[in-house]
């Protein structure tokens, strides 16, 4: 693993998150891409890059994910009360 702060460790934490949340089998797939800004994924390379220890919070975030995963939105258009539910 990379500790530095280059691309490539970038792109290894992503591919790194992505793997692991597929694994889960609990994290729907659109979750895992981190290319998509709104994904869990993104979130937690997001979160985990900016910590020292970048795969120990990756795990960590990952485990917090897998435990509670998110609820899908049924409706296309924004609903704060659907939007409060998930962030609960």
């Amino acid at each position: 693993m990379l500790d530095d702060c280059s691309s490539e460790a970038f792109e290894k934490l992503r591919n790194y998150v992505r793997e692991n949340l597929l694994k889960s089998r609990v994290i729907p797939k659109e979750e895992t891409n981190p290319e998509n800004p709104e994904s869990i994924a993104a979130h937690i390379v997001a979160d985990a890059w900016r910590q020292c220890d970048t795969y120990y919070f990756a795990d960590f975030y990952i485990q917090e994910a897998i435990k509670f995963p998110p609820e899908p939105i049924t409706n296309k258009r924004f609903s704060l009360k659907a939007f409060v539910e998930i962030r609960r």
